[in-house]
């Protein structure tokens, strides 16, 4: 079954709309191996941006009403996926029609990602998950593992799974970069 399949011609009139139109016309990605496995969070306080400075720092570049703050954070999560401890910073809208999964670049992050678009995404009313891809920002590779690009795909496909089982939405995937490569990828391989 198809991860992601768009079925009409996506209008040019940003992102919002683009988000609102695909949310009519995709299909979840169903693998029978995760459809029963809900992504349970596993939270780790020692771990995460909390203490990281670089975002942060970033920060400064932005304008202030792109900015994360104390009263405006996403929450941190850890996901157990084949060992490896993958960081998610989940952005919440109760009423969005639609998940939106968000694939950072190479050398980046999923909290950049959230800095540039989760956030703004979350102020036009719709839900983001950013994740830290295995090798980089907060997610924690299994001892001894060789991560592939295969093996971020797989991720993704389980993630589109996982949410979609989670929160019975469609699913956006948004990248950047080699993260629209990976989005495109995870959507073609499936359909």
């Amino acid at each position: 079954m198809p991860c992601l399949r768009s079925e009409v011609a996506l209008p040019r009139t940003g992102l919002p709309a683009i988000v609102a139109a695909a949310g009519r016309t995709l299909r979840p990605c169903v693998s029978a191996r995760w459809a029963e496995a809900p992504m349970p969070p596993l939270h780790d306080p020692r771990t995460g941006y909390t203490s990281d400075r670089t975002w942060r720092a970033i920060q400064q570049f932005l304008p202030a009403d792109m900015r994360l703050s104390d009263g405006f954070m996403p929450t941190e999560e850890y996901w157990d996926w084949q060992g490896h401890q993958i960081h998610l910073d989940r952005l919440t809208q109760p009423d969005s029609p639609v998940t939106v999964i968000l694939l950072h670049g190479v050398g980046t992050n999923g909290r950049q990602f959230t800095l540039i678009a989760g956030g703004p995404l979350f102020r036009c009313g719709l839900s983001t998950v950013a994740l830290d891809l295995p090798t980089y920002g907060q997610t924690h590779v299994r001892r001894g593992a060789h991560v592939t690009y295969d093996d971020w795909v797989q991720l993704v496909c389980d993630v589109i799974t996982a949410e979609r089982t989670r929160t019975g939405r469609p699913v956006v995937l948004y990248g950047l970069s080699a993260g629209g490569m990976l989005a495109y990828h995870a959507a073609a391989i499936h359909g």
